[in-house]
């Protein structure tokens, strides 16, 4: 299974246009730009993603929502899930991708909690690995997904993806 991680694109502030939690954070411009470069990625690198899960927060909502439209995903195909929420289980979200049989998965959350996660798949605690907004990795596992079977095979930036 190829486990491509994100974390959310750039969102607008609390206190910002009557935003009074962080959950409710939307998208910003600069957000919005951040998943067209992703969206060309995908593309360039012609990457079949199968299923995106996400946070059930506002931006990694949107954030799914706005790659599975431009790469012209169906909506069915984007999976809210407790995982992926700030502070959600690593060992839980290996279970739910144990569940599901997709050659190629989208994960979309939050930091510090996609660093974490990519250490778990990867089987070290000791790792530490931060990810940009709207920055990707690829984790590969050939065998069920647990902790220790992902080798990190790369990882991007916004910005490199700009170029």
């Amino acid at each position: 299974m190829n486990i491509y991680l994100i974390r959310h694109a750039d969102a607008l502030p609390v206190d910002h246009q009557h935003i009074t939690t962080d959950e409710e954070r939307p998208l910003s411009d600069e957000g919005l730009r951040q998943v067209a470069r992703l969206v060309s990625a995908f593309k360039r690198l012609d990457i079949p993603i199968t299923r995106i899960f996400c946070s059930p927060l506002k931006r990694t909502l949107q954030t799914a929502e706005e790659l599975a439209r431009q790469l012209g995903q169906p909506q069915s195909e984007v999976i809210a899930c407790e995982q992926l929420l700030p502070g959600g289980s690593s060992k839980k979200l290996c279970k739910l991708l144990r569940q599901h049989q997709d050659q190629h998965v989208l994960l979309i959350g939050h930091e510090p909690d996609l660093g974490l996660h990519t250490a778990y798949l990867i089987g070290s605690k000791r790792a530490r690995i931060a990810y940009a907004k709207g920055g990707m990795a690829l984790v590969e596992s050939n065998d069920p997904v647990r902790k220790g079977t992902g080798t990190l095979l790369w990882m991007l930036t916004s910005h490199w993806l700009n170029s």
